[in-house]
């Protein structure tokens, strides 16, 4: 892994692949992001959230994406007052 260290209220997630073929055959141009990802890292004013956590976060989510050995990571800021993270899922 590329990053050693996550910085305050933030997380470093890893997205599962996307799926270019719908279960029913169907070939997707453009997939949406998964809405589930399970925590790597994260930051010092974390609170509720721990590294292997799985998340679901709210699709229109802005993050930093970017793709290391053929998996997909991405870095969000966890704002409270927002709510991006609904839940975690174990």
């Amino acid at each position: 892994m590329i990053i050693e260290k996550i910085i305050g209220n933030r997380i470093l997630i890893e997205l599962p692949p996307k799926k270019d073929v719908t279960d029913a055959g169907i070939i997707l141009t453009e997939p949406e992001l998964p809405q589930i990802a399970t925590v790597i890292k994260i930051g010092s004013d974390v609170k509720n959230i721990k590294e292997g956590d799985t998340v679901l976060f709210h699709k229109l989510r802005t993050f930093v994406k970017f793709e290391k050995d053929d998996k997909i990571y991405a870095i969000m800021s966890l704002d409270p007052e927002k709510n991006e993270v609904f839940a975690t899922i174990n």
